[in-house]
């Protein structure tokens, strides 16, 4: 049976634990990478500035600073026609952007999830309560389990670079980037994670036993990456 290739990368950045990120860092990382990946899939339009600041426009404080700072930043490669046809240019300075934002991102992830674990030690100090400690105890687990986290950041960074390159593969520099993708799948470690994760490497594992759809959305370059002035 073929697998939706487009469903499965899409669920898997579906589940980013966001719920602990301040709304600033929450609202810059989650646009940023929606840019990004509409930039690398040719769907980007030239006009996302305005889009980007449109649509933040009923939204809180914190989400309208984000956006605020993201459409006021200088023109990169990446975006449709900066490059003037340089393709190499273009998926170079996207790859490193989609990095920076991962760093950023897990930077600002940590921090919030050291600030939780350490208000849930001190709640457990003042908790008498034998079935509320419990309770707490396992949050503090699941907030302090790096197999859950680490996962999802090597899995991203993973996919961004497997898209990378594909896109060099695009271009005319061949490399067996489906075999690296694969290999590196092969090697999440999910063992501890929760069970959704066990299910997607599961799955992305069977998808490459047709790998066709993943190959048509990832090996080419959009257009406005190699059109020439």
């Amino acid at each position: 049976m073929d697998i939706d290739w487009h469903a499965l990368l899409g669920a898997q950045w579906s589940s980013l634990d966001t719920e602990l990120g301040p709304p600033f860092e929450r609202t810059r990382y989650l646009v940023w990478a929606d840019v990004l990946d509409s930039a690398r899939l040719g769907t980007l339009p030239s006009d996302w500035r305005d889009r980007v600041e449109s649509d933040a426009y009923d939204a809180g404080t914190a989400e309208r600073l984000a956006a605020l700072e993201i459409v006021n930043t200088d023109r990169a490669d990446w975006e449709p026609h900066a490059a003037r046809g340089n393709w190499r240019a273009a998926l170079t300075a996207w790859h490193a952007a989609q990095i920076h934002n991962e760093n950023s991102y897990e930077v600002n992830h940590q921090h919030e999830l050291a600030i939780a674990a350490s208000d849930l030690r001190r709640c457990l100090s003042r908790m008498d309560s034998r079935l509320h400690r419990d309770l707490l105890r396992k949050e503090l687990h699941r907030l302090t389990g790096q197999s859950t986290h680490r996962v999802r950041y090597v899995a991203r960074r993973d996919f961004l670079d497997a898209s990378y390159r594909a896109g060099l593969a695009a271009g005319g520099e061949a490399n067996d980037w489906l075999g690296w993708y694969r290999s590196r799948v092969e090697q999440w470690a999910v063992d501890e994670s929760p069970g959704h994760w066990q299910h997607r490497k599961a799955r992305h594992l069977s998808a490459f036993n047709n790998p066709v759809p993943l190959q048509k959305i990832l090996q080419r370059l959009p257009h406005y990456w190699t059109a020439r002035p």
